[in-house]
């Protein structure tokens, strides 16, 4: 993945400079006075959010709500294999930014998305010990996760091509989720002991932070991938005057 990254951006001296999206207001003259900027950018996530919720055709953007995925891996290690499969992720359009801003003094973006209900609906593979129960069952899943609070802080930089400085946006970067509450439902973990299978989901509900914890790693990997494409195709071919209308 590292190679292919580098490779791609070996490339990118072939491609033209483009304009900031006619949705996105640039932030004039901004870029020394952060308490402006972060509310200039703040002020626009209602905007882009609701513009890109049915994708764009034209930066190649597919739908943000629902979002559909083919594949996410959330196993841990060997003994424990746990996929889900063909997912419909509902929920993301319905957000609010608590905290959009560019800190000048650690050169990072630093943002705070709280969605009100993320509904993920889709298959489930499932092999190894649930907790005290030796599984080996696929069937439709649906978690629904209340109040749901993504963190990121995301390094920034800039890189130059052509003489004309760039964002560098990084493939890596951290992020967090929290969450106030989860509802979940795993059919057919047992086919032949239903009942038992009834008891496990609610076990399974009582106690989700340690099911969780197996599958944050996927989940933030999938959220951070699908973050930094949507940065890429907005902002990494518009030059940095042109983000900031500098004179």
């Amino acid at each position: 993945m590292l190679l292919l990254f580098l490779l791609f951006l070996n490339s990118l001296h072939e491609i033209k400079s483009s304009k900031l999206p006619n949705f996105i207001q640039p932030c004039p003259n901004m870029l020394g006075e952060e308490d402006r900027l972060n509310d200039c950018l703040l002020s626009q996530t209602k905007t882009v959010v609701n513009t890109l919720k049915d994708g764009s055709n034209e930066l190649e953007i597919p739908p943000l709500d629902p979002l559909q995925l083919d594949l996410l891996h959330l196993s841990l290690h060997d003994d424990f294999i746990f996929s889900l499969h063909n997912l419909t992720i509902s929920g993301l359009s319905d957000c609010s930014f608590m905290r959009l801003k560019i800190n000048n003094t650690e050169n990072n973006l630093q943002m705070s998305i709280h969605f009100k209900k993320i509904t993920i609906v889709g298959y489930y593979k499932l092999l190894g010990f649930l907790f005290v129960a030796q599984v080996n069952s696929s069937g439709y899943t649906s978690m629904v996760f209340d109040d749901v609070i993504l963190n990121v802080k995301m390094p920034m930089s800039t890189i130059q091509r052509d003489s004309i400085p760039y964002l560098l946006l990084p493939r890596a970067f951290d992020a967090g989720i929290t969450f106030s509450g989860v509802s979940v439902e795993f059919e057919n973990l047992f086919p032949s002991e239903p009942v038992l299978g009834t008891i496990v989901n609610k076990f399974i509900n009582d106690n989700f932070d340690d099911l969780f914890q197996v599958m944050r790693p996927g989940v933030l990997d999938v959220l951070k991938h699908n973050l930094h494409k949507l940065f890429f195709k907005l902002l990494a071919f518009v030059p940095v005057d042109e983000i900031f209308k500098m004179k």
